[in-house]
């Protein structure tokens, strides 16, 4: 299945990033299409570069990340309010990086603190999660 991604102006998702969390869904980057490349602007900010993040070039809003891990398929972050076509998205399974929290959430889902604490999980989720 294909999902395609618009850029974030006028799609509100401009504030994923100042609002009190980031809601994201990874996919496996061979079934995204980008339909409009040239209006995000990638940039790594470690080096080596296994993480790029793109920003809508009209309003800076986060539009998506490519994540390049050795002997991890190569995969597209992407926020939520970003994703154009109906589908239902798959229900959130944690929260990583709890630790840099903005407001409490209970909401049952595990809670998981820390660098490698939060690299696991997601991990154990992207290794368990649906496949297509």
């Amino acid at each position: 299945m294909r999902s395609g991604i618009g850029p974030s102006c006028g799609r509100g998702s401009g504030r994923v990033r100042r609002a009190y969390f980031a809601d994201v869904t990874a996919f496996r980057a061979r079934h995204v299409h980008l339909a409009y490349e040239v209006s995000v602007a990638f940039r790594a900010w470690k080096q080596p570069p296994l993480v790029q993040r793109g920003r809508c070039v009209r309003c800076d809003g986060a539009a998506l990340e490519r994540v390049r891990l050795p002997v991890m398929p190569n995969l597209i972050m992407v926020p939520s309010a970003n994703i154009t076509h109906d589908t239902r998205l798959p229900p959130p399974v944690a929260h990583i990086f709890y630790a840099s929290r903005v407001a409490v959430v209970n909401d049952g889902l595990p809670k998981h603190d820390g660098f490698m604490a939060s690299q696991i999980a997601f991990g154990r989720a992207l290794v368990g999660g649906p496949r297509r």
